[in-house]
């Protein structure tokens, strides 16, 4: 659709360092943006990066995966090196390991490890709030400037009409009369995570004006909520939209899930970053495994969806584990669900193609006719 599609190309914006501010990049969605935000960096996730090589295969296990190696592999040829700094969560072990090599065999830019607390509660939100402070002292030291309670207080208004826009962009690829793609949708978020925020917000809104002329008529394709684990979504959401689907939704942490919660901006500012990271939506790796099965289980129903693919990287075991909670409740609710694994390469793209078009064909027999009965159908649910 002609004014819809993001043309920019983000991770060429993200690998030449164009950007007027100096970029700091993050890997997981646990890394608080607002304070890179306030410390006059520009927040950039390393994005779309699946690629395995030789240098990072003879520092790093095979058994990690794809994403951890293809970033590592991006980081030894030098992709990196215009950054200040690049911060790494310990969010599972192949993160962990990731920052030890780093620190070991990559000299720019340094890697800050930041340790964000698996549970929530009192005592988590008191650590978490020290560790954010120690993240602003290294900031500081990197830029040399102190961030003030305005730079923040700032930049968590960015950020928040960041997310409202990203909320709007999601309502139109959910829409039973389509404003966009999930395709498109996916460029959008990608230059959100990747590009200056207020150019981000002054492209979108052409899109969010020009949205409301769109008249694309009911989608007859298969309604699915995306769900899985860290990789490069623009590519994963085409090659399923290409086997006959509509994504409608998704529970990807390099998709939707990172800009779902909004900071208060009445409350202290530092405080009130550390609430929204530790009770935004939640992933795999935090310890309420029920929390992030409904968390699915009520995007199928807001969105009407017909099922649930859940594409998975091979050895991203904090996700894995997680799978046969979220199996039994789909089942349990008799939505068609579908879990298929990925390596990284090439070739598994077209496995698991084969395998949606085969899920695509079994839902398409079964559901109700296209608009007849959808609301009836998931009111149950």
């Amino acid at each position: 659709m002609m004014g819809v599609r993001a043309v920019s190309r983000p991770e060429k914006t993200l690998l030449d360092g164009n950007g007027a501010a100096p970029a700091v990049g993050w890997l997981c969605s646990a890394t608080p943006e607002e304070l890179l935000l306030a410390a006059g960096f520009r927040p950039v996730r390393l994005y779309g990066f699946e690629a395995r090589g030789e240098e990072s295969e003879a520092v790093l296990p095979t058994t990690f995966c794809a994403y951890v190696h293809g970033v590592l592999q991006a980081a030894l040829s030098g992709a990196f090196r215009h950054m200040a700094a690049v911060v790494v969560v310990n969010s599972c072990d192949a993160m962990r390991r990731l920052a030890d090599v780093w620190e070991r065999h990559i000299k720019a830019p340094p890697v800050y490890r930041l340790d964000f607390p698996f549970v929530g509660g009192p005592a988590a939100e008191s650590y978490w709030v020290a560790v954010l402070k120690k993240l602003a002292a290294f900031l500081k030291a990197l830029s040399g400037r102190a961030m003030t309670e305005a730079d923040l207080r700032q930049a968590v208004a960015i950020l928040n009409e960041t997310r409202l826009r990203v909320r709007t962009l999601d309502g139109l690829r959910a829409a039973l009369n389509r404003g966009i793609s999930g395709t498109d949708y996916m460029q959008w978020l990608v230059k959100a995570f990747v590009e200056d925020k207020r150019g981000f917000l002054a492209e979108s809104a052409a899109l969010c004006t020009l949205a409301e002329t769109f008249k694309d008529g009911i989608g007859m394709n298969v309604r699915v909520v995306l769900g899985g684990c860290a990789g490069d979504a623009r590519l994963l959401v085409r090659r399923v939209e290409a086997c006959g689907t509509q994504v409608v939704a998704d529970a990807l942490c390099t998709g939707t899930r990172h800009f779902d919660t909004l900071v208060r901006e009445d409350a202290d500012p530092l405080r009130a970053v550390a609430r929204r990271y530790l009770h935004r939506a939640p992933c795999a790796r935090r310890v309420d495994a029920m929390g992030f099965v409904d968390y699915i289980l009520r995007l199928v129903r807001e969105t009407k969806a017909d099922g649930v693919i859940f594409p998975t990287l091979k050895f991203c075991d904090m996700v894995r584990w997680r799978l046969p909670r979220l199996a039994a409740v789909m089942a349990q609710e008799r939505i068609p669900f579908l879990h298929v694994e990925r390596d990284g390469s090439a070739a598994s793209w077209g496995q698991m193609e084969t395998r949606v078009q085969a899920f695509v064909e079994m839902v398409g027999k079964r559901r109700d006719p296209p608009m007849a009965g959808r609301k009836d159908r998931h009111a149950g649910l």
